[in-house]
């Protein structure tokens, strides 16, 4: 998985509704780089549009010692994202939890079809594979999973960058 160049999708072999619902995932605490945002709004967005479904876009996060405005600060920068991808969310949903949990919760609760998640590398064996919270996602979450990751230009730029 770590190596593969393309959008990887894991399926839980049950059939999609006619118009499923989408959920783009991202991590706007700076933890993913804003390419790697734009890779999964814009593979989560060509979904959606393929299947005649709708997409809406999460973050989730626990605010400890976060000021007060800090959910609605990530709810703009999600917004803002998804704009300069030239993505049209249904909606934009900040959750306050632990991702590895909230956001297997909140998917269930809204019964999305496909999770589109970005395809992180940071070392160890599951987490070499795919990044610690997308390999407790993956472990967790009951619908299908497209995983992504940013284009390899955009990688070695980063790299080079840090």
């Amino acid at each position: 998985m770590r190596t593969c160049p393309v959008p990887l999708l894991l399926t839980r072999g049950k059939p999609w509704e006619g118009a499923p619902p989408v959920a783009a995932a991202l991590d706007v605490s700076g933890a993913d780089s804003p390419e790697l945002a734009r890779t999964i709004l814009v593979a989560a967005n060509d979904i959606s549009q393929i299947c005649g479904g709708s997409l809406e876009v999460v973050y989730a996060s626990r605010f400890e010692a976060a000021p007060p405005d800090a959910p609605q600060a990530a709810r703009t920068l999600l917004a803002s994202r998804a704009a300069a991808a030239d993505v049209h969310a249904r909606d934009v949903h900040v959750v306050i939890g632990d991702p590895v949990t909230a956001i297997p919760e909140f998917v269930a609760r809204h019964s999305y079809e496909i999770l589109v998640l970005g395809a992180l590398t940071h070392g160890h064996p599951m987490t070499a594979l795919l990044g610690t919270l997308t390999g407790r996602v993956i472990e967790t979450v009951g619908c299908d999973l497209l995983l992504v990751r940013a284009s390899p230009e955009a990688a070695a730029a980063e790299l080079s960058a840090a």
